[in-house]
């Protein structure tokens, strides 16, 4: 499994093709080296949005005081997962042997068209941590599904 940093950056300046971009040109070095040393899958996680960790520890308080929880899921988004995806489709489409990991069914709230890193059913109960790995609420979740 890999997790890339900055794969949701923007281009960088003069920069219009996926095939000239330089965190792309990375991300495709390292997943070519991992797969020489993987004989059937190499799964990587496609990202989510980039979330605000501060917000992670106002998410009870939120959900106890009943305030819109719609506008305090647009507040956790950092940053936008445009780019990322589209890095991480190309990736992984040039890949025979990667297998996407893709959250979007467990975080993506149909109803607000928001991202929802909480129960809110379950007095708040977060799935992902301050340092924005998910949780082992967040893992089991993504067990059951």
């Amino acid at each position: 499994m890999s997790r890339f940093l900055d794969t949701g950056n923007p281009f960088q300046n003069g920069v219009t093709r996926l095939e000239d971009d330089l965190i792309y040109r990375g991300m495709k070095t390292v997943i070519d080296i991992f797969v020489k040393s993987v004989k059937k899958k190499l799964f990587v996680f496609v990202q989510t949005p980039e979330i605000l960790p501060s917000n992670i520890e106002k998410i009870v308080e939120n959900v106890k005081n009943g305030n819109d929880l719609v506008e305090f899921d647009k507040s956790f988004v950092l940053l936008n997962h445009t780019m990322a995806r589209m890095r991480y489709e190309r990736l992984i489409s040039e890949c025979d042997k990667c297998e996407s990991i893709i959250y979007d069914s467990l975080f993506w709230n149909t109803t607000t068209k928001t991202w929802r890193f909480y129960d809110e059913k379950n007095s708040g109960l977060s799935y992902v941590t301050t340092a924005k790995h998910l949780s082992f609420h967040g893992l089991e979740l993504s067990n059951l599904q």
